[in-house]
């Protein structure tokens, strides 16, 4: 029995993946489904999107600190679906051809809704409600289970607040950026 080698190591990281979980993109790079999130730029987006959304938002409320969230958002938020959609193929035991884990058509698919979505959310009134509610059930949903465990009555489900001003839909172009980030490693 021959042994198979593994592929080049993943993102740079020095470790060996086994080709069963690696694809190989054109640049010859491991890809490792969900690693599109552990990218320099996605996680500077991250934490920037964090950091400004937790902190400078209510020390500094504005117009830079609204602007500055739309445009690492739309940045990020492609590739973190990426990842997510790559380590559910890689779960379910499905791959895409043997460089890729994800088609191509999909990641578009990915950017378009995104970048119509952000769009709708802010230019139409029902979308945007529809965001508020949503997003506020979800953050329900996450912080329910720990204010139960630390003994805390949980704040009832409520609403996001949304700032509706046209001009945000100028960051739409951010997805280009994603885009261009990662259809290299869609096939």
């Amino acid at each position: 029995m021959t042994r198979r080698p593994t592929a080049p190591s993943a993102g740079g990281h020095g470790a060996r993946v086994p080709p069963d979980v690696a694809s190989v993109d054109s640049r010859r790079r491991a890809i490792v489904p969900g690693d599109a999130v552990l990218g320099p730029t996605v996680l500077a987006s991250l934490g920037l999107l964090i950091a400004n959304d937790h902190l400078l938002k209510g020390r500094a409320p504005g117009w830079l600190t609204g602007k500055l969230s739309n445009v690492v958002g739309l940045y990020a938020f492609p590739l973190v679906v990426l990842g997510a959609l790559e380590v559910g193929m890689w779960a379910g035991g499905r791959r895409h051809g043997a460089a890729s884990w994800v088609p191509r058509r999909w990641f578009a698919a990915i950017v378009v809704a995104v970048a119509v979505g952000f769009a709708a959310i802010k230019l139409v009134g029902p979308a945007g409600h529809a965001y508020q509610a949503g997003v506020g059930g979800l953050r329900w949903l996450a912080m329910a289970p720990i204010a139960a465990v630390v003994g805390a009555d949980p704040e009832p489900p409520g609403r996001v607040a949304l700032v509706r001003d046209r001009s945000d839909v100028l960051a739409v172009g951010m997805v280009w950026l994603a885009w261009r980030t990662g259809r290299r490693r869609t096939a």
